[in-house]
């Protein structure tokens, strides 16, 4: 019999141990039923410990709890009772259909096929009809699996029960002025966390807060590697108002071994806003990265071009279509992916708040490319071309950081 549980469509997770299944307790969402063994409890959330891993569950978004014992603690009992016979394998079908667990019930039907494949009752319950003597399939008698319809919405419903409780943290920690002690509560609770879908909830509740709501988000995006925390902390490197928020953004950025932050800087360069290119100079001089030292020797000059320039809109499409790993999200007894996206709020009229206020070198060079040059060569030839190519010339590519 295939060991597997139905957890994708009704959201049904359980802990198996040597033995049998551990005591559990049923969490009732408004769209799922989660069922696991609770392993720790607050006044914010409850986390229970499943097949796929450990999923938190926001406590906002439990609607009903229900003390044990589970449906598949049942499953487990009713298992037990008599020899597993086709007629048991069977009977166990039924039961298992009466309480959801379909996925079950398909894997005894199998089971008393595989025990006695001409069993009639095994084939009409596997979806066979009878024509003479001939058995044919019409199709599974179970209702077909509906996981991907069902998952999305159980994501989306905990993805509001995270908004809710980083909602919660910013209003009762990080409204108090000058208590420093209620703010480094909520700091920590919300760096404790170690779950996907804090990623795009703290960026749409913490992303258009104060700065200190906004440099506590760059510390939590930074606490993640999944894409969907990189590619934030370049919006917010780029995009942020602050000068202080964005050295956050790229200081947790220099900590992420990931080749594709350096190039995405670098193509920043090509922007047609001065704004981000200089913003990307600073954050390339953050990262010390050597490979990007001939790009900018070609734009101190304000003359200086990398091909076609970029709009600032185009950059950042370009930068979602590179961080697109999906965030696994513990639902079932499979993990199922939720998208990377931008999450910050408002970035697009960023960028055009960032273009209205844009502003014209004036001068031959630029001053803070120049600065980005002797941070990541430690030399200063000045606005020298000469002396830079000279510099790039005899450090050969191969001695570089890799692009």
């Amino acid at each position: 019999m295939r060991n597997f549980l139905p957890g994708l469509l009704a959201l049904s997770v359980v802990c198996v141990r040597t033995g049998g299944v551990v005591e559990a307790d049923e969490l009732r969402l408004s769209k799922a039923v989660v069922e696991g063994r609770v392993i720790e409890e607050t006044n914010q959330f409850i986390r229970i410990e499943t097949v796929s891993g450990v999923l938190t569950v926001p406590l906002n978004a439990v609607s009903r709890r229900i003390r044990g014992p589970s449906r598949l603690e049942r499953y487990a009992e009713q298992r037990e009772r008599e020899p597993l016979t086709p007629a048991r394998h069977l009977e166990l079908a039924a039961w298992c259909r009466s309480v959801d667990l379909d996925l079950l019930a398909r894997d005894h039907v199998d089971a008393a096929l595989a025990d006695d494949p001409q069993n009639p009752d095994a084939l009409r319950a596997a979806g066979y009809v009878r024509l003479g003597d001939i058995w044919l399939a019409a199709g599974p008698s179970t209702p077909k699996d509906t996981a991907d319809d069902k998952a999305p919405a159980v994501v989306d419903e905990l993805l509001a029960g995270w908004h809710k409780y980083v909602r919660s943290i910013r209003e009762r920690h990080f409204s108090g002025g000058a208590d420093t002690r209620a703010f480094a509560k909520g700091q920590v609770q919300l760096l404790l966390l170690r779950e996907p879908l804090v990623i795009p909830a703290a960026c749409r509740v913490l992303g258009d807060g104060d700065n200190r709501a906004r440099l506590v988000l760059a510390e939590v995006l930074g606490s993640y590697g999944q894409d969907a925390a990189s590619l934030n902390l370049l919006v917010m490197a780029l995009l942020d108002a602050s000068p202080e928020v964005r050295q956050a953004a790229n200081a947790q950025l220099t900590r992420r071994g990931d080749r594709r932050i350096r190039l995405f800087l670098r193509q920043a360069l090509r922007c047609e806003l001065e704004t981000i290119l200089q913003r990307a100079a600073e954050s390339l001089a953050r990262l010390g990265d050597t490979s990007a030292v001939d790009d900018l020797i070609t734009v101190l000059p304000t003359t200086g071009l990398l091909g076609r320039q970029v709009s600032a809109n185009e950059l950042f499409d370009q930068v979602q279509a590179m961080f697109t790993q999906a965030m696994l999200v513990a639902v079932g007894n499979e993990p199922f992916e939720y998208p990377s996206s931008i999450a910050v709020p408002s970035f697009r009229r960023r960028i055009a708040a960032v273009e209205a206020q844009d502003q014209v070198p004036t001068g031959a060079f630029r001053s803070y490319v120049q600065d980005a040059l002797i941070m990541i060569t430690g030399e200063n030839y000045g606005f020298d071309l000469a002396a830079w190519r000279d510099w790039a010339t005899r450090h050969a590519p191969n001695n570089r950081t890799a692009p």
